[in-house]
């Protein structure tokens, strides 16, 4: 009886070891919503495929998961109502099989939701094969970062479609995961060079952040192609 009675014992101490691990980041650096950790910048999957997404939660709340697509307001739900606890969670969602969500194209992207409004969204991925698109591949999601701290912001990848005149413009910018706010701007600079270096500014306010690439085919803002970095954390300095 007393070894059964240790074995629970053993058990609950376990349990209870898991729930302070998930939690320890979450109280050491205390997140404002949910956030997608996982490492998907780039990645290449296929139409009706099945995707894990990480994702770390300050408290229990109820989300969806979206598809979006660049510039486009349109998003198809992925999943309805799940249900967040405090710390990390595992969602399993299944690509569109078919529809215009399913076309190759590298700018797709997953939106947590919540009531219906954005919450934070992933890096961009690839679905089929374009053949074109840009990786943002440093910083990564789940990067937890210092305000003042000098980054290296890193992407690779063929910026034009095939057999397209070379785009006019490019531009990368920094701000917040759920499009709050914009803190730098970066204009019509070469984008093939493949990196910048970046200051986050000493007055950054602590919050979950990405960075973006645009590249504009003919300045008109016709069709404009956009890209996001993961997700990552920015800390104050001390």
């Amino acid at each position: 009886m007393s070894s059964m009675k240790s074995f629970f014992i053993a058990i609950s101490l376990v349990i209870c070891l898991h729930i302070i691990s998930s939690l320890a980041s979450t109280i050491s650096h205390p997140i404002p919503y949910p956030w997608i950790l996982t490492k998907i910048a780039g990645k290449r999957f296929k139409p009706g495929q099945k995707v894990t997404l990480k994702i770390r939660s300050p408290s229990k709340t109820t989300v969806g998961i979206d598809i979006q697509q660049g510039q486009d307001i349109s998003s198809q739900v992925l999943v309805k109502n799940f249900k967040l606890k405090a710390g990390d969670n595992e969602v399993k969602v299944k690509l569109p099989s078919s529809g215009n969500f399913a076309k190759p194209s590298p700018e797709y992207f997953f939106v947590i939701t919540k009531n219906r409004l954005r919450v934070s969204i992933s890096a961009t991925f690839e679905i089929g094969n374009p053949v074109y698109g840009v990786t943002i591949f440093n910083p990564v999601a789940g990067d937890v970062l210092k305000a003042g701290d000098k980054i290296k912001l890193r992407w690779k990848g063929r910026f034009d479609l095939p057999g397209a005149a070379p785009s006019k413009y490019h531009s990368c910018a920094f701000g917040n995961s759920n499009m709050g706010g914009i803190y730098f701007t970066r204009n019509n600079f070469n984008l093939t060079i493949g990196s910048i270096y970046y200051r986050i500014p000493l007055n950054t306010i602590p919050d979950l952040y990405q960075f973006w690439c645009f590249i504009d085919t003919d300045y008109s803002h016709t069709k404009e192609y956009m890209y996001y970095s993961g997700t990552f954390q920015v800390i104050p300095k001390h």
